[in-house]
């Protein structure tokens, strides 16, 4: 309402008009919708007439704006009435609001956004800059006119306004509890959301009173499958993908295909929120939203299976993606941080539910590498102790993986409990014969060994640890031996030489699988090696080059020790202030994370900061360690990379990081490492449409849908991509943006369904094919081929060899042409001049082919190029001609004559002339026999 009365103020003072404002919230009945309006703009109804017929005599010369307030739950009727209106009234003007658009033709959706929000540090001025929390202070100072956003109370007024999304009722009645509640109160109340937000004022409509009434005002508006699928919508935190809610709210009285539907209904209504990430539709719930169909949906008999169905597609997507993750790919690892709160909600409800206590380890182990490279080890260890405790009968090997996993996050956040875990998880694999896990888990129990200062314990480990790694054969586990096992062990016995030879191998095996995290810590190891051996300048470019290949993967621990190495390099060189900088620098990470640095084998690199202490005055040193300490992630690596600078001649390169093959997530290959599988996408729109994934013919219901069809091949031909916003104005140009938006994501959805998600891709702001995929189009290669073949046949001294080529080239590239150009296919105005180029493409072709025909005596040939033209072009009197004349040199004087009357007849009727002079000289002289010359062109004009 409050930007409704905005809106109207802004028009009546640019026009200065005479509004009229009616509130439908109180009426419900659509059958009496408009003897209501005229009642509320005092229109009487004279005997024998309707209602709409009164209002439509009463508006039909205003110059007037006509308000209708709240019509979501009368949208049909309103929407029948405001047709009426507009059509009959020509100067009227309408505003309605409503949850969603009324349909009516010329209508303008506006779809009103959140309130903008604070950010969670925000200072009391930053803060007041959003919306929302503008909107907060404004109606605080209501009840206690004295209020104003403090350091002290504007991080509690930006987490209400961020818990709340931003909704404007939401935060008003949030602001009405400022008497009683201070803000950061208020925000710790806010998982009783339904009970904290209430109001008094008498003033308000009886649905603005409490944020319960008016979540449950738009949700009984609902029908039921729609209310079921946001019921069900409800398990998902942190948002879903199409995909997501068809597999996990299908079922029931809802089917797969009814999914997609519903849940655009849902968005129109602005109960489910869309937005793009990466090219990519993704829907949420806003929190206050989700918590009301959350405790809906725990009251449904069903509620446990959709938790259930929600958990089992968590888990298949984790398995998807494993082999990458675990190798460390980013992309898979940011798909990971996206749907991370999802990973949790099915982690909590296998531990809360019978029917989950057999998934929760199996989800665990899957997400346990995404928690190991994100640092999330404490996320880690809780989630795999809690699954391991409420899991039903694991088997040993099940058990073992759990011991394992804890060992592993207990070490990296030096809990002295690990060792106990991992050595029962050793017992376990012994028994079992699993040698591989065995490697695996005595690799870590080495690690620990010698961060306990147990070098002979370390020693015996590693060996075998090593010995398995060598049987097993995987690149990446001798790899992961090498660099973390035998490595800490050669440097707590000092053989520096040994150890360059073997973090070499182990650099080459991480090369060989693509795992650049890998690479990226042997670097930092390799630079450590070369410090220790007194190669200053090897050592920076080494650990610069570990910096480099990693920061993208935001790795904090490591990153905090090659910070440690750099630190050693500064010193050994005399730089003291840069050295304590990085040392500072280097402890702020890993107390961000709660790490253990693990660098129990790099005693001397530890040393260094008391050596600097000693070597520097006291205000000096704390000054330095201070500004290193405050430094952001980023601008710690920037600094750090400043070391290159200090050894400007002979700085050299590591050799170049080799990516391997993006995994798929199927299966493993030989030695453990992920199997590529690639799918060649076939297209051929060159007449009736036909698509091939890897050899298949794709059938009529994997492409149904016309718009998908048509956006596939629109960006077949845009090759350079294009916006969202170009894609709508071509297919939707009388669209609102925020319909074009919908529509476009679930055309992109039904296409990246049927051909691979792979095939198209986001960069920049544009869709574009991805043609670094194997994929044919007929349209492309037919265009390439005859544009290649024509140039050969038209360029002066062209050899007879290259013409034969040409012509042989030529021959069979016109087969491609099955018709023109999305001669099926439903599509906008776009494909025409893409379907006329190549069509002239074509016809310029056959006539080439003809042409050289002709010259060579083959009349035959040519007679049937030139035929192939007159059929798709009745009227082109120029190859009528050398059709006549070529089958009249051909012996067919009978069908040259009937290709004359043929010309005649269409020439009558489409464009109502009688032939040119040349074609009835030339159809005279075939009656009587008398053929022009040899010269195969005669009779041209």
């Amino acid at each position: 309402m409050r930007l409704a009365l905005e809106a109207v103020g802004r028009q009546v003072a640019a026009n200065q008009a005479s509004v009229a404002w009616v509130e439908l919230a109180p009426h419900a009945d659509p059958e009496t919708l408009a003897m209501y309006v005229c009642l509320a703009l005092g229109v009487t109804v004279a005997g024998g007439g309707s209602p709409e017929q009164a209002l439509v005599a009463s508006l039909r010369e205003a110059d007037a704006l006509l308000v209708l307030d709240n019509c979501e739950h009368l949208v049909h009727a309103c929407g029948e009435l405001v047709h009426l209106l507009l059509t009959s009234c020509p100067q009227l003007r309408m505003l309605c609001t409503s949850r969603e658009a009324l349909g009516v033709a010329g209508e303008r959706a506006w779809l009103v956004p959140a309130l903008s929000l604070p950010g969670d540090d925000a200072m009391p001025d930053e803060a007041l800059n959003s919306e929302s929390a503008r909107l907060f202070v404004d109606r605080a100072r209501d009840l206690l006119p004295a209020f104003s956003l403090t350091a002290d109370n504007a991080a509690g007024v930006a987490r209400v306004c961020r818990r709340l999304d931003g909704l404007p009722l939401a935060i008003e009645l949030a602001a009405a509890r400022i008497n009683v509640l201070t803000p950061t109160q208020i925000a710790e109340r806010l998982d009783d959301r339904f009970g904290l937000l209430r109001s008094s004022a008498r003033s308000s409509l009886s649905r603005h009173r409490t944020l319960h009434a008016a979540v449950e005002w738009s949700y009984l508006l609902l029908a039921g499958k729609e209310r079921l699928l946001l019921d069900r919508l409800s398990v998902f935190a942190g948002g879903f993908t199409l995909d997501a809610a068809e597999q996990v709210c299908a079922g029931g009285a809802i089917a797969e295909s009814e999914v997609l539907d519903t849940l655009a209904t849902l968005v129109t209504r602005s109960l489910v929120a869309m937005q793009e990430e990466e090219g990519r539709a993704r829907y949420r719930l806003l929190e206050t939203i989700r918590d009301f169909a959350l405790k809906h949906h725990q009251q449904r008999a069903d509620a446990d299976n959709t938790f259930r169905r929600h958990a089992e597609y968590m888990l298949a997507f984790l398995r998807r993606h494993e082999p990458a993750v675990l190798l460390g790919r980013i992309a898979e690892t940011q798909r990971l941080d996206v749907e991370h709160e999802n990973i949790l909600v099915a982690l909590a409800w296998s531990a809360q539910s019978r029917q989950g206590a057999t998934i929760g380890l199996p989800i665990c182990w899957s997400t346990m590498w995404y928690w190991f490279h994100r640092q999330r080890w404490r996320d880690g260890f809780r989630q795999f102790e809690t699954a391991l405790a409420t899991a039903d009968n694991p088997d040993p090997e099940n058990r073992a993986a759990a011991l394992h996993a804890l060992g592993i996050f207990g070490l990296m956040s030096a809990d002295p409990a690990c060792r106990n875990r991992m050595v029962e998880a050793e017992h376990i694999w012994r028994s079992t014969g699993n040698k591989r896990w065995l490697g695996f888990t005595l690799l870590c129990r080495t690690v620990e060994a010698s961060l306990r200062r147990d070098p002979a314990e370390a020693r015996r480990l590693v060996d075998e640890t090593m010995a398995i790694a060598r049987d097993v054969g995987d690149v990446w586990q001798i790899a992961l031996t090498i660099a973390h096992a035998l490595a800490p062990v050669l440097a707590w016995e000092g053989q520096w030489d040994e150890l360059q030879g073997r973090l070499i191998e182990s650099e080459n095996g991480y090369r060989e699988v693509g795992y650049e995290i890998g690479i990226s810590y042997v670097l930092d190891a390799r630079a450590f090696v070369a410090a220790q051996l007194g190669d200053n300048r090897q050592a920076a470019r080494l650990a610069c080059e570990s910096l480099r290949v990693m920061p993208h993967f935001e790795n904090r621990w490591l990153a905090g020790r090659t910070l440690k190495t750099l630190g050693a390099v500064a010193f050994a060189i005399g730089q003291f202030d840069r050295a304590t900088r990085l040392f500072g620098a280097a402890e702020a990470i890993h107390r961000g994370i709660g790490a253990n640095p693990l660098t129990e084998e790099r005693r001397d690199i530890n040393a260094v900061p008391g050596k600097l202490r000693e070597s520097m005055a006291p205000d000096d040193f704390d000054m330095a360690w201070r500004i290193g300490a405050g430094l952001s992630f980023e601008d710690a690596v920037t600094y750090a990379l400043e070391m290159e600078e200090l050894f400007p001649t002979d700085r050299g390169s590591a050799a170049p990081v080799v990516h391997a093959p993006q995994p798929d997530g199927s299966a493993f290959g030989p030695g453990g490492l992920p199997r590529l599988q690639t799918g060649v996408l076939e297209v051929s729109a060159l007449g009736p449409l036909q698509v091939r994934r890897a050899g298949q013919l794709l059938g009529p219901e994997a492409l149904r849908h016309a718009r998908p069809r048509e956006l596939l091949l629109y960006l077949l031909t845009h090759t350079a991509g294009r916006t969202r916003e170009q894609i709508g104005l071509d297919f939707w140009p009388d669209a609102s943006p925020s319909q074009v938006k919908n529509n476009f994501h679930v055309t992109l959805h039904h296409l990246r369904k049927a051909i691979g998600r792979d095939f198209i891709r986001y960069d920049r702001g544009l869709y574009l094919i991805d043609h670094r995929k194997e994929i044919l189009f007929d349209a492309d290669i037919f265009e390439a081929r005859v544009g290649d073949a024509l140039a050969s046949l038209r360029r002066p001294g062209t050899s007879s060899g290259a013409r034969a080529a040409a012509v042989n080239l030529l021959t069979e590239t016109i087969e491609l042409y099955r018709g023109p150009f999305m001669a099926s296919e439903p599509a906008g105005d776009w494909h025409i001049p893409v379907r006329e180029h190549l069509y002239r493409l074509y016809t310029e072709g056959v006539e080439a082919l003809a042409l050289h025909h002709e010259s060579s005596g083959q009349n035959s040939r040519a007679a049937d190029l030139l035929l192939r033209i007159l059929s798709t072009d009745s009227t082109r009197e120029d190859c009528a001609r050398r059709l006549m004349l070529a089958l009249a040199k051909d012996g067919r004087r009978s069908d040259a004559l009937r290709v004359f009357e043929r010309l005649e007849k269409e020439l009558s009727l489409e464009l109502g002339v009688s032939p040119e002079r040349e074609s009835r000289q030339l159809a005279e002289s075939i009656r009587r026999g008398d053929l022009p010359g040899n010269d195969s062109r005669a009779g041209l004009p």
